[in-house]
């Protein structure tokens, strides 16, 4: 009997087609409740994520309002700005102001006497430049220098001696002073020297060691001396600070941009005034900046609202809820917003706050309105109570008790400070009693160590005996703090004479102010005594706090993230800090929360996502079992196709046999 190799040849039934059938139905109502089911977490998720975006970019909207700079705004208007144009920021107060500009401050210039030829020999050896403060006499004449503490001398060694050597051997020195070879027109070519910072603190003083015989002559590296009684070079541009008649008082400033003449306003400087003409600076409150950032703050409030109501809402015309109704989460993160809006702002000292107070009240449908008269009336009358209406405050009592920041954990209101360390510098005094202020080769080099930094060699200036220690110590001061290492590192020293000693101090407060004597060659600078600076200890609100140099932060739990300033002298009970917190400042860190790792919405979407992986673990198993399924029925049908097969091979072999049986009786009716 042959084999059955096709399911369906032996039966005649289209077995492939019946089992896929079967299966097919099998598959329909599971698969269509997972379909069903992963969509509906899917459209969860969407709604999610628009819930996240509407949250986020009202967090973003709250950024610039959570503290009162970025509240708050003046502005500052110019009659004439084309003399000087004017900022203001929030610390700055009303106003008018008279400003007349006398003189812009500018730089030193000198430049020398012609040359025929660009590489035309000058002379080699030791160009010295100080920076200082210049007089003159009643003919303009040069009759007195004295050098700035804050700069020290800047020794240039001339090998090519040329004016292009000379110009690149002063520029690759680095030491603020600009080396430009000009081309003046028929007399030739002149070496101009010009100082980088401008002020009348920055005239410039050049001595020369020529490696010629005569330092003071009209010949060799010495035609580019200047200073008093040898001006070999000629000066182009005077050193000058900018002059103001401010209300008609003359002040003086070394700088163009003038910051500390009336308070929170930048004065930038363009030209010089008419003589006489004076010019109005007036400081007025940015009613426009601050009615915008409220009307943001609203604004961002109701697409919030918006958003959540059109993700929960129900329509009683399709009987359809939205997709987010009913959500816990969502209607937790509703309720949180709205009781937000009925809390007050507690300023120390004044009434408690509310957004009522400013001209902002709800809806029956649970939005903001907002009356801009009223915000503009309130703003005109305080514009910082209106500022702090929504950030985040500190406000300090106390001589040296500053408010820095708080964080999201620190409760709303009063800690008192109690210091028990005052913050120190670091500090070096010198080994030995000194009498003899002479440096010479033997004992100008030093390298110090300022808070962990080291500097490169320091060398000091020679010449004739310093005047006195106190002298010698602003020489100290100025080479060190001249040292580019240390300056890249932002690390400045002060020294001072007392005692006969030299004592060197870090300008910084704390553990970390150190000041170490790594080498030093005479002036009884090695061997000295380091002591290092003491960071700040303390308590606030009766709570453990950290100090690192003049700062102190908390690590209590209600006071837990305050980070104060102390620059006072004494110890004990020394002030307070009362902590409150704007509309601004509490929605962010509501929303912050909310949206966080460890935030409801976060594990919300975890969750349906973990639900939609199980629905993939679901179809991966409805297939599995699908497919035993369609084996085994097939398996089934196969048999059973080989027994109709066998079946029917029997019957058509009992067929044939039958067939060939002699029929009985036939023979005898013949006879």
């Amino acid at each position: 009997m042959a084999s059955i190799t096709s399911l369906g040849i032996g039966s005649g039934i289209d077995v492939n087609g019946l089992v896929d059938s079967l299966i097919r139905a099998e598959r329909e109502l599971p698969q269509l409740r997972l379909d069903t089911r992963e969509a509906q977490l899917q459209a969860q998720l969407s709604s999610f994520g628009v819930l996240q975006g509407a949250m986020s970019s009202f967090k973003d909207t709250l950024s610039g309002m959570r503290t009162a700079s970025s509240a708050s705004a003046l502005s500052a208007r110019v009659s004439d700005n084309t003399i000087l144009t004017a900022s203001a920021v929030f610390t700055a107060e009303e106003g008018r102001h008279r400003i007349e500009v006398q003189a812009l401050a500018q730089g030193h210039a000198v430049a020398s006497t012609a040359f025929s030829d660009i590489e035309a020999e000058v002379g080699t050896g030791t160009l010295s430049f100080t920076f200082g403060t210049a007089s003159y006499d009643e003919e303009g004449v040069l009759d007195g220098f004295s050098q700035n503490d804050e700069k020290t001398t800047h020794n240039v060694i001339i090998t090519d001696g040329s004016l292009e050597g000379i110009r690149d051997a002063v520029n690759e020195a680095d030491i603020g002073v600009t080396a430009s070879v000009v081309n003046v027109g028929s007399e030739g070519y002149k070496l101009l020297f010009s100082v980088d910072d401008i002020g009348a603190k920055n005239s410039l003083e050049i001595t020369v060691a020529d490696n010629e015989t005569d330092n003071v002559d009209t010949t060799g590296l010495s035609q580019l001396a200047y200073g008093v009684g040898n001006t070999n070079m000629s000066e182009t541009q005077a050193a000058q600070d900018a002059l103001i008649l401010y209300n008609g008082l003359a002040v003086s400033r070394d700088s163009n941009s003038v910051s500390d003449l009336i308070k929170g306003v930048t004065l930038n400087l363009n030209k010089v005034s008419e003589e006489g003409e004076a010019i109005d600076v007036t400081v007025t409150k940015s009613l426009a900046s601050i009615k915008t950032k409220v009307n943001a703050f609203v604004a961002g409030y109701n697409q919030l609202i918006s958003s959540i109501s059109s993700l929960t809402e129900y329509n009683p015309e399709t009987g359809v809820g939205a997709i987010l109704q009913g959500d816990g989460v969502t209607r937790n993160i509703e309720n949180l917003l709205r009781k937000e809006l009925f809390g007050s702002v507690d300023i120390g000292g004044r009434d408690a706050l509310t957004l009522a107070g400013v001209g902002i009240t709800t809806t029956a449908g649970g939005t903001l309105t907002i009356d801009n008269k009223k915000l503009e009336a309130a703003a005109e009358t305080d514009l910082d109570l209106v500022a702090n209406l929504f950030a985040l405050n500190g406000n300090s009592s106390g001589d040296g008790v500053k408010y820095v920041s708080a964080t999201a954990n620190t409760d709303e209101g009063e800690f008192r400070v109690n210091i028990s360390q005052l913050a120190t510098k670091g500090s070096y005094t010198s080994s030995a009693d000194l009498t003899d202020f002479t440096v010479d080769g033997s004992n100008d080099a030093f390298t110090i160590r300022v808070g962990g930094v080291e500097s490169d060699l320091i060398t000091l200036s020679h010449g004739a005996p310093y005047a006195s220690g106190e002298v010698l110590a602003k020489e100290i001061q100025a080479s060190i703090n001249a040292d580019s290492t240390l300056k890249e590192a932002g690390i400045t020293v002060s020294a001072s004479f007392e005692a006969n000693r030299f004592v060197i101090t870090s300008e910084v407060y704390g553990s970390e102010s150190t000041v170490e004597m790594v080498s030093a060659e005479g002036l009884g600078l090695a061997g000295g005594v380091s002591a290092d600076g003491l960071d700040i200890s303390g308590t606030m609100g009766g709570e453990p706090a950290t100090g690192e140099g003049q700062f102190l932060v908390s690590n209590g739990v209600a006071s837990s993230g305050l980070n104060i300033e102390y620059s006072g002298s004494e110890t004990g009970t020394v002030g307070s800090v009362t902590v409150s917190r704007g509309y601004a400042d509490r929605f962010f860190n509501l929303v912050d929360e909310m949206l966080s790792k460890g935030g409801g919405i976060q594990g919300k979407t975890n969750g349906i996502e973990a639900r939609i992986s199980d629905i993939s673990e679901q179809r991966i198993s409805l297939e599995k079992r699908l497919l035993a399924k369609e084996s085994l029925l097939r398996s089934q049908f196969g048999a059973m196709d080989i027994l109709v097969a066998q079946l029917r091979s029997t019957g058509d072999f009992l067929t044939q046999q039958l067939a060939s049986l002699p029929q009985i009786g036939g023979n005898n009716r013949r006879r």
